[in-house]
């Protein structure tokens, strides 16, 4: 409910792409990202959480760079991390004012899928500019 996943494949070198992700993801989204250890033979992949939230929902972006006959498989997940204080304010208006609590809920949610949105595009242009691939060219990057 609050993960978003796509995939698309670049026709570029994968170690050099996997190299400018984290500077590209950072300066696209404003999410920093770390490599994590390797979770499968040829798949690099990044995590990172993002400095700022609204409504107490911070986003967190997982990246996974792979090698493919067509070039390079990138995905990218986009979720969210509900912060503690939300969750204890969100339990209190639910016990005490549950219409408060439901109309705050949906505030959240709908800012969250707009955010969402704006995340996951910011993260693809940069990476499309880390990989020298112009985004608007239809059909060049992409499955799916």
């Amino acid at each position: 409910m609050l993960e978003y996943t796509e995939q698309r494949v670049f026709a570029c070198d994968g170690p050099a792409l996997a190299a400018a992700l984290p500077a590209a993801v950072h300066r696209g989204a404003f999410v920093g990202v770390a490599e994590l250890p390797p979770h499968l033979p040829g798949k690099v992949g990044f995590a990172g959480r993002g400095m700022k939230g609204d409504w107490g929902l911070v986003p967190e972006v997982l990246l996974s760079v792979g090698s493919l006959s067509q070039g390079t498989a990138v995905e990218v997940r986009v979720g969210a991390a509900l912060e503690q204080n939300t969750l204890v304010l969100a339990v209190l208006l639910l016990v005490f004012c549950w219409p408060a609590a439901l109309v705050c809920g949906l505030l959240a949610y709908q800012s969250f899928l707009a955010r969402r949105a704006a995340t996951m595009q910011a993260v693809w242009v940069s990476i499309a500019g880390a990989a020298g691939v112009a985004i608007s060219q239809p059909g060049v990057y992409g499955v799916g």
